[in-house]
C-alpha cells in the first residue's frame, strides 16, 4: 500500500487573517520614545539667542594701523630721529586700546 502525505503551504496566502490580539489595537510605543514626546510637549520651546559676530582685524591690518598711528606721532614730533621705537609702542598702545574698547563698548 502506498503511503500519502499532507502538503502543506509554507508561505502566507495573501487572504491569511490577522491574529485576534493585534486586530484593532495601535502599535506600542517604547517607553523611552514614550518619555522623551511627554517631556517635549511640557517643556517651554526655548528662542536661540542670536550670536553677534564680532570682526577682529588680523595681525597684518594691526600692524598697518599701528604704522599710521607710528606716523601721526612722528608728524607731531616734526619727525625728530630717534624716537621711532617709542613711537612705534605708543601707537600700539593706542591701536590695542581702542580694540579692545571696540570690543566691549559698554565698558
Amino acid at each position: 500500500m502506498a503511503k500519502t502525505t499532507d502538503i502543506k503551504p509554507t508561505k502566507k496566502t495573501a487572504d491569511a487573517k490577522p491574529k485576534a490580539a493585534t486586530e484593532g489595537k495601535p502599535a506600542k510605543a517604547s517607553k523611552s520614545a514614550t518619555v522623551a514626546s511627554v517631556n517635549a510637549a511640557a517643556a517651554p520651546k526655548e528662542k536661540k539667542a542670536a550670536k553677534t559676530k564680532t570682526l577682529q582685524p588680523g595681525q597684518d591690518m594691526i600692524n598697518g594701523m599701528v604704522a599710521v598711528a607710528a606716523y601721526f606721532l612722528a608728524e607731531k614730533r616734526a619727525f625728530a630721529p630717534g624716537f621711532e621705537e617709542q613711537d612705534w609702542l605708543a601707537a600700539k598702545a593706542q591701536i590695542m586700546a581702542q580694540l579692545a574698547e571696540a570690543k566691549n563698548p559698554l565698558k
